[in-house]
């Protein structure tokens, strides 16, 4: 079984690097590995992972956003559900939206029910219903689910490209330290501070400590993002570790 990556502890281990190579009076052979061989992965994974807390930002006050509407929509929805069906029994009316097992479930459910309002054009009831509050946040509601899609597989794409590009950072982190180790000596503070300890119970901060300059880079153990984040389908978004 592929070992979950610990994308924050390797993020805070990047920036320490940088750290490292500007200090002032740093060793020629330490700041010529970083500036040539480093920084320019390091740079691109950074980037790529800062990107992925800006997607994690997006998603999360969408879906608080549709959270706030829903509280209301819902009970909209089967007021209006049960309008329909009381004039029309025999109505395919889709169920109520809580038991509608994904966003996608829900997003179709409203879609269907407003179709089948708008059929009796020329009838009071429907009149009123599209002129209500139905009317109203069934556009707010869809168009709100529809940027939460939106919004997880942005996430999606975001994690998958950090995973791509973690391999090769890794590798060329351990190389960079090894440098550090063998220029500086493994006491030293510079060196020291590019190892971080596994902590009991603190399993995103556990880190190989071997130096070994053979030490290989694991593999992203990343196939497809594995879980969902509040409000996105199962399909739609996963997330990594």
């Amino acid at each position: 079984m592929k070992n979950k990556i610990a994308y924050k502890p390797f993020f805070r281990l990047l920036t320490r690097a940088n750290e490292v190579a500007s200090q002032p009076g740093m060793r020629k052979s330490v700041t010529q590995v970083h500036a040539v061989v480093f920084a320019p992965v390091a740079t691109v994974y950074c980037t790529n992972h800062e990107a992925v807390a800006v997607a994690e930002t997006k998603l999360a006050e969408a879906n608080l956003a549709l959270e706030k509407t829903f509280a209301v929509f819902d009970g909209v929805y089967r007021s209006t559900r049960s309008v329909a069906l009381a004039f029309y029994p025999a109505l395919k009316v889709p169920e109520t939206l809580k038991t509608q097992p994904t966003d996608t479930d829900k997003l179709n459910a409203i879609k269907t029910l407003v179709d089948l309002v708008e059929s009796y054009p020329n009838e009071d009831w429907a009149k009123d219903e599209l002129a209500g509050e139905f009317g109203t946040l069934s556009v707010t509601y869809i168009a709100e689910l529809k940027h939460v899609i939106a919004c997880a597989k942005t996430l999606t794409n975001a994690k998958q490209a950090r995973a791509a590009l973690y391999p090769e950072a890794y590798e060329k982190f351990l190389s960079f330290r090894q440098v550090v180790k063998d220029t500086l000596g493994n006491l030293s503070i510079e060196y020291r501070r590019l190892r971080t300890p596994a902590r009991r119970g603190k399993k995103e901060d556990a880190e190989d400590e071997s130096t070994s300059s053979t030490e290989k880079a694991p593999e992203s153990g990343v196939k497809q993002v594995q879980a969902e984040p509040k409000g996105a389908e199962a399909g739609e978004i996963a997330k990594t570790g």
